[in-house]
């Protein structure tokens, strides 16, 4: 619990940021208190937010409109959200509710293809991975991904990505995290929906972060004809 005068501080931030950013501020205070949370057990957890220390309200500020920036405003869809709107242009390519179910087994957000297409620059034809602002890793077979491909997507089949113990096995894959580390990674599947959070969870597993999943996968972009025919060449 803030005291009131780092509360108010915090007051303009909350009216002008919109239905995710008490999520960002949420975040930005896990952040600073990271350290004493790793060392603390449950119970003093409990203890540590009801005398909630010392925090410094201007970083707080600072780092949760850094998180409301960089995040896909996808990523933070909520089904009763009071800007619900400002999600949904067209209903096939945007979000939608999804089982709660399904929520419980993923580990990371989901992204709609519409903030895919605006952040990526899909419109513009171009197959070149240099022009993509997100890593796109499409996660299904060779014989799939060379029928129709999102450009800027590289191919990583899912059965060959990790062993038994999910360590990453593809040195591919590896390069390609080890060089985008600091950009969100989404991960396209088909309708086989566990294979694409099972990969996304694996991926967290080894310590990737901006890890999140394509909403309703590849066949979501099948009717906007942004799909090209990949070459042998885009294959690792």
């Amino acid at each position: 619990v803030f005291p009131l005068n780092k509360i108010f501080h915090l007051w303009d931030m909350l009216l002008l940021g919109g239905s995710s950013f008490p999520l960002c501020i949420g975040v930005a205070i896990l952040t600073q208190l990271r350290l004493l949370l790793l060392k603390a057990d449950f119970n003093e957890c409990i203890l540590l937010f009801s005398e909630l220390p010392e925090i410094d309200i201007e970083r707080c500020i600072r780092d949760s409109i850094d998180i409301f920036a960089t995040t896909p405003r996808s990523c933070t869809y909520r089904e009763h959200a009071s800007d619900i709107t400002n999600y949904q242009i067209n209903n096939d390519l945007d979000m939608d509710p999804f089982p709660f179910s399904d929520l419980k087994s993923e580990r990371c957000p989901r992204i709609s293809a519409n903030e895919i297409i605006e952040l990526n620059d899909l419109r513009v034809q171009t197959t070149s991975l240099k022009t993509s602002k997100h890593l796109l890793i499409d996660i299904r077979s060779a014989d799939e991904y060379m029928k129709a491909a999102l450009p800027s997507s590289v191919n990583v089949s899912y059965d060959k990505a990790f062993d038994n113990q999910i360590r990453i096995v593809d040195n591919r894959l590896q390069q390609l995290l080890e060089k985008h580390r600091s950009s969100v990674k989404v991960v396209i599947g088909n309708k086989n929906h566990k294979q694409t959070v099972d990969f996304t969870n694996n991926l967290i597993a080894n310590n990737h972060s901006r890890v999140c999943l394509l909403h309703k996968g590849i066949d979501v972009f099948k009717t906007t004809g942004m799909l090209y025919v990949p070459t042998p060449s885009d294959l690792p």
